[in-house]
């Protein structure tokens, strides 16, 4: 959910990248290489958000048994693989990963690091965000029994970054439980520049390594503790290993020997990312915490690690143009808002239009309010996007350089 920014590759003491730098832009929501933008990554935020959508407002068509709310068993198989498109926001998690990771690398010994970098994290995370939190607050003052804004989750947490260590992160309101993945990032933001300032290479590449291995063990443990999905699945130690990936991702795109190797097994590679694809029904299959929180965050992690390698390094004919259509790139653009605010809409218009039923899609009525809830929520990301966030955006980056 963090920024596209724009990359520069510079040399440092710690040998992370062996190419030349280049001048620094200022202008946002980019990547760029030898001075081309790389359309694709909007592309891949934009596909990422629109994972998290297609699995918020399916929810009700597929219930128990083989058969869907319209009572078609084809339609039960239609629509399973929808259940599986939470994972947008590991597909996040792995690019935020790269993004932020590169920006740290490529910047690790400017004297203006941190104040650059946690300046325009500011202007680019906290105005609507804010605006959200005081949505919610007056909400909860105003309407404290309706559904969209009963929780138990303390409202302190949520300017704080908190809202993820209660231990279940399912006490928060439904306006704003989304917002769990925010707080892992900004837990992210605040521990990831330390180590990448002060520590070097090897220690990084170690702590990176450390993450990955280390995070599925702590899953396990917790698993076996007896913890479930709601203790395990919002917190950074245990979604280290996704994000820790996106930044190796982020150490590979910058080392010409790397992307060698890359090139040159690309094949073996691509046959890897296509077994890993097959295995996402597995998640499907053994839904319970016990294969999920433990190797099945793994398997998604690896999985968009491995793709988001190969699409910038050695992509297939066509994948570079699919991720790049402007579509799928606008809506990479406005996805930050539009994941923030997509579920209160939808939970909004279903207690204002079809009041005492569940916000799912279980017929024409509610299949009616889901579009105008997505069609609101685009609106209104898309006027966000132009007032609020793309003027701050850029007034963070014309005002902190590196």
């Amino acid at each position: 959910m963090s920024e596209l920014p724009t990359a520069t590759t510079n040399m440092d003491s710690a040998g992370f990248t062996a190419e030349p730098a280049r001048p620094q832009t200022g202008k946002t929501e980019v990547l760029r290489a030898s001075g081309t933008r790389i359309l694709e990554l909007d592309g891949v935020r934009g596909l990422a958000i629109l994972l998290v959508l297609i699995y918020h407002y399916t929810d009700g068509v597929i219930v128990t048994g083989q058969r869907t709310a319209y009572g078609s068993s084809a339609l039960f198989y239609a629509f399973l693989p929808t259940r599986l498109m939470w994972s947008g926001v590991d597909l996040f998690f792995v690019l935020s990963g790269f993004l932020i990771g590169g920006i740290l690398l490529d910047s690790r010994t400017s004297p203006r690091y941190f104040t650059t970098f946690y300046a325009r994290r500011v202007h680019r995370i906290f105005p609507i965000y804010y605006l959200m939190i005081a949505f919610v607050w007056i909400g909860v003052w105003t309407w404290p029994q309706s559904p969209l804004f009963r929780g138990d989750m303390p409202l302190w947490t949520y300017p704080l970054y908190a809202q993820n260590l209660t231990g279940d992160y399912t006490q928060m309101a439904d306006a704003i439980e989304v917002s769990w993945s925010l707080a892992v990032e900004e837990q992210f933001y605040l521990l990831f520049p330390f180590l990448v300032r002060f520590c070097s290479r090897r220690t990084v590449l170690f702590a990176l390594g450390a993450c990955i291995v280390g995070a599925p063990l702590l899953r396990s443990l917790m698993v076996l503790s007896g913890l479930g999905f709601e203790e395990i699945y919002p917190l950074l130690p245990t979604r280290a290993d996704t994000l820790a990936l996106g930044v190796v991702a982020a150490v590979i795109v910058r080392s010409e020997s790397a992307k060698s190797w890359i090139r040159h097994q690309s094949r073996a590679l691509y046959g890897c990312l296509a077994a890993l694809f097959l295995a996402f029904p597995s998640i499907l299959k053994w839904t319970d915490c016990s294969y999920v929180c433990t190797a099945g965050y793994s398997l998604l992690g690896v999985t968009f690690f491995l793709f988001l390698v190969l699409l910038l390094v050695t992509p297939l004919p066509g994948m570079k143009q699919a991720l790049s259509a402007s579509w799928l790139r606008w809506l990479g653009a406005v996805s930050y808002c539009v994941y923030l605010i997509h579920q209160p809409i939808r939970y909004g218009l279903f207690a204002l239009l079809l009041p005492g039923t569940e916000p799912e899609t279980s017929g024409m009525p509610s299949v009616l309010v889901t579009v105008a809830a997505l069609v609101a929520t685009l609106a209104i990301a898309q006027i966000s996007w132009l007032v609020i966030e793309r003027p701050l955006v850029h007034r963070g980056h014309a005002r902190y350089q590196y």
